[in-house]
């Protein structure tokens, strides 16, 4: 285990160790020879030198602006996270927003913490809202695993997972679950991401202010827009040949008639302006019907039987390294000329020749395949 990824409960009752310990590192003792090496953040700080985290097990108040505002700071050590609530509308603390939030804690400054929930507030869905609109999602299933058939949803700290690749944060972005490495061209070449970059960016014509959705219950909730795009964000990652093909991006009133379902209808509007590619880690600054294999008259069993993305950069690449045994292939390579045609494998060789990818990547196939 990652000596970060302790839990609240294993860092407040860990013990120090003096002379192992650093400026910038403590050295922990966490049971019988069990001992590790944490930074010195401030949520380890406020956990190891104080007591405030046991305490807010039952709840510190606090005022804010004087005794109009009342204010409470809890740490639920079982589900491991922290709760900020203002006159009531509790906030789990993001992860973004740990550090300034227990330093605030440990400065018992209320004022400081209505500010951040007042943030976390305006950046955020709210949550038990979006969860009355799970249902919807109820019977999407995935396949059977060792006869057991598990729900494609996930809802973490962070927001919704879906098939365990994408989440849809609760400000509505979407990332890789994954810590892959992502990378973006420059070039002949790629460099890593300055900065992190979504799974699927998407954007949704049909959002306009405010809206009346009715949820699964027959409840109906004024959703605002980011609302709006958690939730058609989550359907059309979901459901991506359906909204995120040439064919879901009709007109959006038609659709509204035909199906009387405004979630239907704003996904049905999504746009894929930009995509990382989930196995190698590359972003791509354009949509997802750009440099297909299809494109090359590759056909989609072939595409099927590629480790990556047939979409991406490393599906040429991979498809390259495999050309001996796709000319050789019991199945059709090529929709539009026989699998040992020189004239495809050439094109395949020079589109791969403009298809930069990660170095890592590129010793990964070689290894798998040269």
């Amino acid at each position: 285990m990652s000596q970060e990824d302790r839990t609240l409960e294993e860092m407040a009752n860990a013990e120090v160790v003096p002379e192992l310990s650093g400026p910038e590192q403590y050295y922990l003792r966490f049971g019988e020879s069990d001992y590790g090496f944490v930074s010195k953040t401030e949520r380890n700080q406020v956990l190891v030198e104080t007591d405030l985290l046991n305490e807010a097990e039952d709840g510190l108040q606090y005022d804010a602006y004087g005794e109009d505002t009342k204010v409470s700071f809890d740490a639920d050590f079982e589900s491991n996270e922290y709760v900020v609530s203002v006159n009531g509308d509790e906030r789990i603390v993001p992860y973004d927003y740990e550090d300034d939030t227990l330093a605030a804690v440990r400065e018992g400054d209320g004022q400081r913490l209505a500010e951040l929930h007042a943030q976390i507030v305006s950046t955020q869905v709210r949550r038990d809202i979006v969860g009355q609109y799970r249902e919807r999602y109820g019977t999407t299933l995935k396949l059977p695993v060792d006869g057991e058939v598990e729900s494609r949803i996930e809802i973490t700290r962070e927001g919704w997972v879906i098939d365990d690749t994408f989440i849809v944060q609760w400000n509505a972005e979407n990332y890789l679950v994954n810590n892959i490495e992502v990378h973006v061209r420059n070039g002949d070449r790629t460099v890593a991401a300055d900065e992190s970059k979504q799974a699927r960016e998407l954007s949704f014509e049909a959002i306009d202010g405010e809206q009346p959705i009715e949820a699964p219950d027959g409840s109906v909730y004024e959703l605002d827009e980011r609302e709006q795009k958690f939730l058609a964000s989550v359907e059309a990652l979901i459901q991506p040949h359906t909204y995120l093909s040439d064919e879901a991006a009709s007109d959006v009133e038609e659709m509204r008639q035909v199906n009387e379902d405004t979630l239907t209808a704003i996904a049905s509007s999504a746009n894929c302006r930009t995509f990382t590619d989930e196995t190698d880690g590359l972003h791509h600054n354009h949509g997802l019907q750009k440099h297909r294999l299809q494109d090359l008259g590759v056909t989609d069993e072939a595409v099927e039987r590629l480790h990556h993305r047939g979409d991406g950069h490393s599906g040429v690449h991979e498809l390259s390294l495999r050309e001996d045994e796709f000319r050789n292939a019991d199945f059709e390579v090529f929709d539009d000329a026989p699998n040992n045609a020189p004239y495809k494998w050439r094109k395949i060789n020079q589109t791969r020749e403009d298809a930069p990818i990660p170095e890592r990547v590129r010793r990964n196939l070689n290894e798998m395949f040269a």
